[in-house]
């Protein structure tokens, strides 16, 4: 049946789809590289997303989609509010994106013709029986973040990189400059995992204590503690002050998850085990010191950081099983208290030390030529062979990836390479200091923005073929800047002034990345000038 979802939506994309994803924080974070990749793909499809009353603190914000808020504590209450909030619409299709009891019952309330959900052996809890159609069987022992991808060939669209995207606002990060340093390095540290009475998945605070303070003393950070407002989360963080020499910033319970997202946004590591916080430090493209005993990271882990988690997962899993996890169930998990206490606070050290020199080293070799590489079709099999055919090496993966090269490549090797794939390709000159940086300046439409302005004005004249030739005679250099757009604009005489309204809710789309770009920018104190 999902050959015939990619059948039907290849010759017309849906006009409204809704997301089902209720919780929880770090569930929420994984979905948005496919809320992305849909937004992406199918641009002029209306999104819509029921999802939980505190997620969508987290990315209720997220231009270009709908949110239909869930309130759990309300009880079987819920559901009813829910149904009222849907009384009337119509859906082309669901994605059904939780295996849960309770988002099954929610999925029943959403009237949308397809419902797409995940094949017999990622569903429980009654999830096939809410939907008409099913995702293929996945390959074995794959990440969560790839599970929600699986959407996206079933539909029949590119499976792409993942891109989060996660915005953060300005009065979040001025909450942020306001209560830590504006300069030097930052390890955050999220002691908690979410509680559960069966999975212990916290490390202790004499743990925390030693690796905040050996960073303070040896390694020039300024640690920050941070979590949820919990007695728990609470009692975690005194207990590693006082068992620290050296003093951190406790903003423990006192920042909105958006803060936090800044906060962790400001940081150069996360310090954390399995929790929320991992994923969010994900979706704004801080590396994550994962560690994990409990849980296997790789599927459910630091998505882009798995490479840095220190990980006890499978000895523990041979402890309490006696077998490898290999010939268990995908997802299986240690249930002792001792799986996490078996890490030693020197590999998390070790651990820390090695991810302060890669991102120390990062900066250095000034008389490098560096290629920037990004975009959401980026991957690292594709950096690595690019680094290779340019006999350069690969110095950072942080949401992009740098090459840096003794020589510059000529202009026909990087038009072949930009050619060839399907992300950015940047050239740096040695002498290019990225700290002296005080004013980016950018162009508007098709750059910041994904449209022509004057041509989806023109659209509703009518006159969009013609409007759109002269624009691209300028831009083959046929007509200078002034002639086309006297041009261009003469066509659109006696065109109602409320179009530009209408052109503006209706079509003005950040392009992606655009709001990472400028809160970027923002936080360092660039000044940013749009030209059009």
């Amino acid at each position: 049946m999902t050959t015939t979802l990619a059948a039907m939506f290849s010759r017309a994309a849906p006009e409204r789809l809704c997301l089902l994803r209720l919780s929880a924080l770090g569930d929420v974070c994984h979905a948005l590289p496919l809320v992305r990749a849909l937004q992406a793909q199918w641009p002029q499809c209306r999104l819509s997303w029921v999802i939980g009353k505190l997620e969508q603190q987290l990315v209720g914000d997220i231009e270009g989609v709908e949110f239909i808020v869930f309130d759990k504590s309300l009880g079987w209450r819920a559901y009813s509010r829910l149904r009222r909030q849907l009384a009337g619409r119509r859906f082309d299709l669901l994605l059904h994106l939780q295996t849960s009891a309770r988002a099954n019952l929610a999925a029943l309330l959403v009237p949308a013709r397809h419902k797409l959900g995940y094949d017999a052996a990622r569903a429980r809890e009654g999830h096939g029986l809410v939907v008409n159609h099913r995702l293929p069987p996945a390959a074995s022992g794959q990440h969560q973040v790839d599970d929600m991808l699986d959407f996206l060939p079933a539909l029949g669209l590119r499976r792409q990189a993942p891109r989060w995207d996660l915005p953060v606002p300005e009065s979040a990060s001025a909450f942020v400059r306001d209560h830590l340093p504006a300069r030097g390095r930052i390890l955050a540290i999220n002691a908690c995992s979410s509680p559960s009475k069966r999975v212990h998945r916290d490390w202790h605070a004499a743990g925390y204590a030693a690796v905040a303070d050996h960073a303070m003393a040896e390694l020039g950070y300024q640690v920050v503690l941070c979590g949820g407002p919990s007695a728990r989360e609470r009692t975690m963080a005194q207990a590693i002050g006082q068992a620290m020499s050296h003093q951190p910033i406790d903003l423990v319970g006192r920042t909105s998850l958006k803060q936090l997202a800044a906060l962790l946004q400001r940081a150069d590591i996360l310090l954390s085990p399995d929790s929320g916080p991992v994923h969010i430090a994900t979706a704004v493209g801080t590396p994550v010191l994962g560690l994990y005993a409990a849980t296997n990271p790789y599927q459910t882990g630091p998505y882009l950081s798995l490479a840095y988690c220190v990980n006890h997962y499978p000895q523990a899993i041979r402890e309490e099983y006696g077998r490898p996890p290999e010939v268990l169930p995908w997802g299986c998990r240690a249930h002792g208290t001792g799986a996490m206490a078996s890490i030693e606070p020197g590999e998390v050290i070790a651990r820390l030390q090695q991810m302060t020199h890669s991102l120390t080293t990062a900066g250095e070799n000034a008389d490098m030529y560096k290629l920037i590489l990004q975009g959401p079709g980026l991957t690292g099999p594709a950096a690595d062979e690019l680094a290779r055919q340019l006999r350069g090496r690969i110095r950072q993966r942080r949401g992009f990836v740098i090459v840096e090269l003794e020589q510059m490549p000529d202009r026909a090797t990087l038009q072949r390479l930009r050619a060839g794939h399907d992300f950015d390709i940047n050239l740096l000159p040695p002498a290019f200091d990225p700290a002296a940086v005080r004013l980016v300046i950018s162009d508007m439409d098709s750059t910041l923005i994904r449209i022509e302005c004057v041509d989806e004005i023109a659209d509703f004249a009518g006159l969009k073929p013609q409007v759109a030739a002269i624009t691209e005679a300028a831009m083959r250099g046929e007509l200078d800047f002034a002639q086309s757009l006297r041009k261009r604009v003469a066509l659109l005489r006696g065109l109602p002034a409320a179009t530009l309204q209408q052109v503006y809710e209706e079509r003005l789309r950040l392009n992606p990345g655009a709001e990472t770009l400028l809160a970027g920018l923002r936080r360092r104190g660039i000044r940013f000038a749009l030209v059009s």
